[in-house]
């Protein structure tokens, strides 16, 4: 057989409250000793931003919660507060932002108004995104842009661009956040209005007509030129001349480039070249081949074909002025020579 042996009614122990960060509810109070055969109820806690979870008699909050100290429990206790942060609750968004359409150079300001759940102390704080699609996630994070508007840079690049902006409630009792995420913004950043249409261009003439060795001299690696002043594709000036042109209307502008639409256009006309004999053949028959010492040249009856640049022909009779040659002094064959514009 063994003794068993139970305390003195009365006998007290200490009692000691981890309250970690709480405060003793109204009508509470801290108990810090308890006596055997007296039952004692563990205080209530308060503690802004949290709910009280209840007592613990382990630092890690294992088992059940303790309501209270019971008239048969013995020894000295020690219990630990459990809390649990109240969440906090996204902010609400009254004003988004709004789609902007401008030109390079020029800046403009995106803005959000937010406001917070008005029974807590809340934080708000900003975050501005940046995406290429029409979307308010997987957006690029735009550092330092963290307040309710974004200034957007006077020397971003032309295009569309998506901005979004995030605002993260956060509140000041236990620091727990919860956000919103805005509505998209389109913006269109647009070229600026290309350069005046170039000048000091000069048309050179092909050499003859037909040729492509035609030129417009003064133009530089900045312009362009087409046949059509509507065409679609350009051909980019390499120098300071455009070769090899033939005869007709060209237009020249400056090309677009990053920032700036292609410029207005000047109109260059190429001139004809001359349109110069190519040959020249003799008619066969119908005048006279054979002279007497003495006798005076005779043209009757001897044309010429003239064949031009353009291929283009025309018969015309030979005067004496277009022979050379002749001489009837002296009896002999002879080959005369026959000019016209030449």
């Amino acid at each position: 057989y063994y003794a068993h042996w139970t305390p003195d009614i009365g006998t007290s122990y200490s009692v000691k409250l981890n309250c970690n960060g709480g405060n003793f509810a109204d009508g509470s109070s801290d108990v810090k000793n308890y006596a055997y055969g007296t039952g004692v109820v563990l205080p209530t806690l308060t503690r802004i931003g949290y709910t009280f979870e209840g007592w613990y008699d382990n630092a890690g909050f294992n088992g059940n919660p303790i309501k209270e100290i019971t008239a048969t429990d013995t020894g000295n206790k020690e219990f630990w507060a459990k809390w649990t942060a109240i969440p906090a609750v996204a902010p609400t968004i009254n004003t988004q932002p709004k789609d902007l359409s401008f030109k390079y150079g020029e800046s403009r300001t995106l803005a959000v108004v937010a406001e917070s759940a008005a029974s807590e102390d809340y934080m708000l704080e900003y975050q501005w995104y940046v995406n290429t699609t029409s979307s308010n996630t997987n957006g690029r994070l735009i550092p330092e842009a963290t307040n309710n508007t974004y200034d957007i840079p006077n020397n971003a690049q032309v295009g569309t661009y998506y901005y979004y902006c995030i605002v993260t409630a956060k509140r000041n009792d236990n620091n727990g956040v919860a956000t919103a995420t805005s509505g998209i913004a389109k913006v269109e950043i647009t070229k600026l209005a290309g350069p005046a249409a170039p000048n000091g261009l000069n048309p050179v003439a092909p050499s003859e007509m037909g040729q492509a060795d035609g030129k417009i001299t003064g133009v530089n690696g900045t312009m362009e030129y087409a046949v059509k002043v509507d065409a679609d594709n350009w051909n980019a000036c390499q120098g300071d001349e455009i070769a090899g042109l033939k005869a007709g209307t060209y237009y020249v502008r400056v090309k677009a480039t990053d920032t700036h639409e292609a410029g207005a256009v000047a109109t260059v006309i190429v001139p004809y070249g001359d349109n110069i004999v190519k040959s020249i053949t003799v008619s066969d028959d119908g005048y006279k081949r054979e002279y007497y010492t003495g006798d005076g040249l005779d043209l009757t009856g001897l044309k010429i074909t003239v064949t031009r640049s353009d291929k283009t022909t025309e018969t015309i009779p030979v005067t004496k002025e277009m022979v050379l040659g002749f001489d009837s002094s002296t009896a002999s064959e002879q080959t005369l020579t026959i000019t016209y514009e030449g």
